[in-house]
Order: structure tokens, then C-alpha cells, then sequence
């Protein structure tokens, strides 16, 4: 699990874009990979997504975040591994950034 607290600021555009290489041999019923926007107090606000892929290979994703102007923000990434031996959960992440123009 890796999160970071952000403010977005209350004026202009602000994006969010990182990089992930998922890789995930189960069903998502057990094992899985997410990308959400959070408050300060844990509760989901976004849901960027929440897949069980294998795909292996590095993918770009950009998120709105304007629709939180004004206000701190976490940013998580995380996965759920059931521990079942033979099909290992995980994802890398790179390249996070936040821009606001």
C-alpha cells in the first residue's frame, strides 16, 4: 500500500497521472489491484480502478482532480494478495505526478 496526502488547489486544472504495471494471475474475486482518491479519513472518493489484470506491462493513467478544489486529498495505490500459493498479486508504480495549470 503507498498513499500520499495532497492539497488540490481551489483554482485551475489539476491532474493526476502515474504509471502501473499490474500483474495479478487469480480472479479479481481474490486478489486484486486499486488506484482510489481518498479523504484524510480513509473514505473512498474515486475509484481510478480496481482490476485483477496480468496484463505486464506499463500503463499510463490521468485522473481529473478538480472535482476536489479546495480541498487535501489522499491519493492510494494498493493490492490485495490472498496468499493462495502459485498466482502472486502485485503492481509497480512510477512516475506519479500532480500538475495543476
Amino acid at each position: 500500500m503507498l498513499k500520499q496526502q495532497i492539497h488540490v488547489p481551489a483554482t485551475g486544472t489539476t491532474t493526476l497521472s502515474f504509471f502501473y504495471n499490474p500483474h495479478c494471475n487469480d480472479s479479481i474475486r481474490f486478489d486484486f489491484q486499486q488506484a482510489q482518491i481518498r479523504d484524510v479519513n480513509g473514505k473512498r472518493l474515486k475509484s481510478i480502478f480496481n482490476i485483477c489484470s496480468n496484463a505486464g506491462t506499463w500503463k499510463q493513467s490521468t485522473t481529473d482532480l478538480s472535482k476536489f478544489a479546495g480541498k487535501d486529498i489522499v491519493i492510494f495505490f494498493g493490492d490485495h494478495d490472498d496468499n493462495f500459493p502459485g498466482d502472486p498479486t502485485w503492481m509497480l508504480i512510477d512516475d506519479v505526478s500532480v500538475t495543476n495549470q
